[in-house]
């Protein structure tokens, strides 16, 4: 028995008619999904330049350089200067681990902070995190000052010796948006009794 060419023909035909309209659409969706996906680094890309060319006209002077016994509490102070004409955003900061303590060690301990915040979901291995539950807004050519309220611990929590002065040096990061980060540099020395 031998099938006829036009058989075929017309199978392939229908099965083609068929296939196109779903083909037609998986193609429309590929190309909807690769658009998308590069409109999306373009922004990124576009947002990341912008905050580049915008954090050198944001400046973060401290006064983050203390003395404090077991116990005693003491501020680092940020004052943060907008020099330009865009209003930026503080979403959170950063306190590295080497001034707040690791591996079972506590240093310091934060207290507080002004304007307020609380503990971030995710704790970096070199910095805890603490967001700003409403953003600081610092409008150009405004200057805002953030306090960072903390004690010194004990030499049990430090697990340091009797009758030392340690000093605990690490960075305060400051996260604003723009995908914008400054550092500053801090250190506390701690008298231990």
């Amino acid at each position: 028995m031998k099938i006829s060419n036009s058989l075929i023909v017309k199978s392939l035909t229908v099965t083609w008619s068929s296939l196109k309209t779903i083909l037609l659409i998986v193609l429309v969706s590929i190309i909807l999904a690769a658009s998308l996906a590069a409109y999306d680094q373009y922004q990124s890309y576009q947002e990341r330049r912008f905050g580049a060319e915008l954090i050198k006209n944001i400046n973060v002077k401290s006064s983050c350089d203390e003395i404090a016994s077991t116990g005693q509490q003491f501020n680092f102070e940020f004052s943060t200067n907008n020099k330009s004409n865009t209003e930026v955003t503080l979403q959170r900061i950063g306190i590295d681990v080497n001034i707040i303590g690791m591996e079972g060690k506590k240093f310091t301990k934060l207290i507080g902070t002004k304007p307020s915040s609380r503990d971030g979901k995710e704790n970096l291995a070199q910095f805890k995190e603490y967001v700003f539950p409403v953003p600081v807004k610092i409008k150009p050519d405004d200057t805002k000052t953030i306090s960072l309220i903390m004690r010194a611990s004990g030499k049990k929590e430090a697990q340091a010796s009797s009758h030392t002065i340690v000093v605990y040096r690490g960075t305060v990061a400051f996260y604003f948006n723009y995908d914008m980060t400054i550092r500053s540099d801090c250190q506390i020395q701690v008298r231990y009794p």
